[in-house]
């Protein structure tokens, strides 16, 4: 299985870095092809961007992670990090001291990943039904509850049809989680309310869009219990994620009823 990080430091830091599992600090962020990690996504980005995004980036991703400190990390646009073993997503867990699951996409480069303090139970991917990808994980909380994570990273908006088909399809996964403890993250690729389609489509999982909502497409949804509690996590300088992606990275702090 891929999900658990084997080295015991991992494991330690993993149930002692989550004080008590009252307040979780959930990102998510696509670094734009892998942060450039692969030659071949490398060009790709800087042919796209003009040079703006150039050079292998995963340093100055990892600088932004470190300052934000998650608890729960979800990761779009991991290309190229499943080669060679997930060489690259296992480099990335071990330097963050997470456990981490990568789910590889079937039909493109674009994979996503978790990386998680909380010990992961169960992981998988949707390979067959996306463009992009999404997974879905079980985290174990320090209480003993479960917490249902979804990293996802739909289609663009011009594959209207497409975008949907995937939104309605990990909204269904979604919906047995509404009124459980949950969080889905990633780039939903279209603005909240401003798309009514792909808008409502989402909402039909029983996830509440995390505020402020804005024009962002990189969006955190939670189920009905974890609404009551949750803030925007604190502001990324700008100067730290200048050059590293063309998303910024969302971050919510996110408060665990008691049982």
């Amino acid at each position: 299985m891929r999900y658990p990080v084997s080295a015991i430091l991992v494991i330690l830091c993993a149930a002692a870095c989550v004080a008590d599992g009252t307040k979780l600090t959930v990102m998510t962020y696509n670094v734009a092809y892998g942060a450039g990690v692969d030659p071949a996504d490398r060009r790709i980005v800087e042919r796209d961007t003009k040079g703006k995004y150039a050079g292998n980036r995963l340093d100055r991703v990892m600088s932004v992670v470190k300052y934000v400190n998650p608890d729960i990390l979800g990761i779009e646009e991991a290309c190229s990090w499943d080669k060679n073993d997930e060489a690259v997503a296992k480099q990335v867990a071990k330097e963050l001291g997470m456990h981490y699951y990568l789910a590889k996409s079937g039909k493109s480069r674009f994979n996503v990943a978790l990386f998680s303090k909380l010990p992961i139970v169960s992981a998988k991917g949707f390979p067959d039904e996306f463009t992009r990808a999404a997974l879905q994980a079980e985290l174990r909380l320090p209480d003993g509850r479960t917490l249902d994570v979804f990293v996802a990273h739909f289609n663009l908006l011009r594959s209207k049809d497409s975008q949907l088909s995937e939104i309605r399809y990990l909204a269904g996964q979604m919906r047995p989680h509404a009124f459980d403890l949950g969080v889905m993250m990633g780039d939903a690729n279209f603005q909240y309310g401003v798309r009514k389609e792909s808008t409502d489509a989402l909402r039909a999982s029983g996830f509440v869009i995390a505020p402020p909502v804005g024009k962002r497409i990189d969006q955190i949804w939670t189920s009905r219990p974890l609404t009551g509690d949750i803030k925007e996590g604190r502001q990324i300088p700008a100067d730290l994620t200048n050059g590293t992606s063309d998303h910024r990275p969302t971050v919510m702090v996110i408060g665990i009823p008691e049982k």
